[in-house]
């Protein structure tokens, strides 16, 4: 019922050390970095960061701000590097001042993070995204028995 709108800045960097970490690259090496702004009409509801080894995001073309029906994960499929796996853990953090002037909270304030890690079937993961989604989120997840 509400008013989706992104805004996406994209740039290379290195990736924070857990984030490499999960990439299987050095600290040094450089990612591209997707850095989402998400809205409902005026209200920031989430900030989501990807970071995407090079030579994947080169092959994808996820360095273009519109990737398209079905976003990179399409876009890496269509490159080879379809995602056949993805692990995601769920923790929660003290908001720092980015975080606080940006959902209106205090500073410290505990907000959730979920880390997203996508793998192929090779067992490379070709991309990481930290969601930090605003107060109040409620998470759902539904996973088979049998």
């Amino acid at each position: 019922g509400g008013t989706p709108r992104v805004e996406t800045a994209i740039r290379r960097d290195t990736a924070p050390a857990h984030v490499a970490e999960l990439l299987g690259i050095e600290t040094s090496d450089q990612t591209v970095i997707r850095a989402r702004h998400m809205y409902d009409g005026d209200r920031l509801v989430q900030l989501a960061d990807s970071y995407v080894p090079v030579d994947v995001a080169e092959a994808a073309s996820v360095e273009n701000p519109d990737p398209g029906l079905g976003g990179i994960i399409s876009r890496m499929r269509d490159a080879g590097f379809e995602q056949t796996e993805a692990i995601e853990e769920v923790t929660q953090y003290a908001a720092t001042s980015v975080e606080a002037e940006a959902f209106g909270v205090e500073v410290g304030s505990n907000l959730l993070q979920i880390t997203h890690t996508g793998y192929t079937k090779t067992g490379r993961a070709v991309e990481v995204t930290v969601h930090r989604p605003g107060p109040g989120w409620v998470l759902r997840y539904s996973t088979p028995i049998s």
